[in-house]
C-alpha cells in the first residue's frame, strides 16, 4: 500500500534576461530597412499600374512613373467596358483556367501514382539488399578472421 504525500511546490530560478545590445539591435533594424526596401522596390510596378488606370491618357504618356494620378479620370475602365467584348474575353480567360486547372490536376494524379507505385515495388528490394548486406559482411568477416 502506497502512501501519498504532498510535495512542496518549486519554483524555478528565475533566468537573467539576456541584454541584446546595441550592436545586435541596429543589425536587427538594417535587415528590416533592407526587407522594407525591398518590398517597396517589388510593390513599386503595382502601384504605378494603379495609378496609370487612373489617369487621362495624355497624362499617362507624359509621367508615366508617377503613381499619383494628376485628374483621376475613369475613362480607361469605361473604354474598356463598352467598346470592347469583354465578357468573351472573360469567358475566354475562365475556360482555359479551367481546363489548365483540371488538366494538371489529372496528370499530376497520374505521375503521383506512378511514383507512389514504383517506390512501393522498390522496397521488398531494399528489405533483400540489407539482409543480402548483414549476411554477405558477416561472411566476409569470419573468412577474414580465419586468414
Amino acid at each position: 500500500m502506497a502512501v501519498l504525500t504532498d510535495r512542496p511546490a518549486v519554483a524555478a530560478p528565475a533566468r537573467p534576461r539576456r541584454d541584446r545590445g546595441a550592436r545586435a539591435l541596429a543589425s536587427s533594424f538594417v535587415g528590416y530597412a533592407v526587407l522594407v526596401f525591398f518590398g517597396l522596390v517589388f510593390l513599386y510596378p503595382f502601384v504605378i499600374q494603379i495609378g496609370n488606370s487612373l489617369k487621362t491618357e495624355p497624362d499617362a504618356a507624359a509621367n508615366p512613373l508617377s503613381p499619383i494620378p494628376d485628374p483621376v479620370s475613369l475613362a480607361g475602365f469605361e473604354r474598356i467596358f463598352e467598346g470592347t467584348n469583354f465578357s468573351l474575353w472573360l469567358g475566354n480567360s475562365l475556360l482555359v483556367t479551367v481546363l489548365v486547372t483540371l488538366g494538371r490536376v489529372f496528370f499530376d494524379s497520374l505521375a503521383g501514382y506512378a511514383l507512389g507505385a514504383a517506390l512501393l515495388a522498390t522496397i521488398p528490394v531494399a528489405v533483400l539488399f540489407v539482409i543480402f548486406q548483414r549476411y554477405f559482411v558477416r561472411d566476409a568477416n569470419d573468412g577474414a578472421d580465419k586468414g
